[in-house]
């Protein structure tokens, strides 16, 4: 189960925001698509094309490696390895 934070909640007519770091939004927003998805390649291509719109290369680097980490690549057959390396090189450009 993906734990998901309020941003912002309302306290005696107060509203607080939460501050969460870029990670922990990326984390809690990408990780359910993540482990659902880790067997199908066109949800992997979707994230890795999604991460190119992070502007910290760093961040963007870090949610790479997490997805990959989490994905089945005994399920990708050569035309997908290569999709996915295609796209890894454009996150790291």
């Amino acid at each position: 189960m993906v734990n998901t934070y309020p941003l912002h909640r309302v306290f005696y007519g107060k509203v607080i925001y939460s501050q969460l770091s870029d990670q922990e939004l990326l984390h809690s927003t990408f990780s359910g698509i993540v482990h659902y998805g880790r067997e199908d390649v066109n949800v992997l291509l979707a994230v890795l094309d999604a991460y190119r719109l992070i502007p910290d290369k760093i961040v963007r680097q870090e949610m790479s490696v997490y997805t990959m980490a989490h994905y089945n690549e005994e399920s990708l057959q050569p035309l997908d390895q290569q999709f996915v390396a295609e796209r890894l090189a454009k996150l790291e450009a």
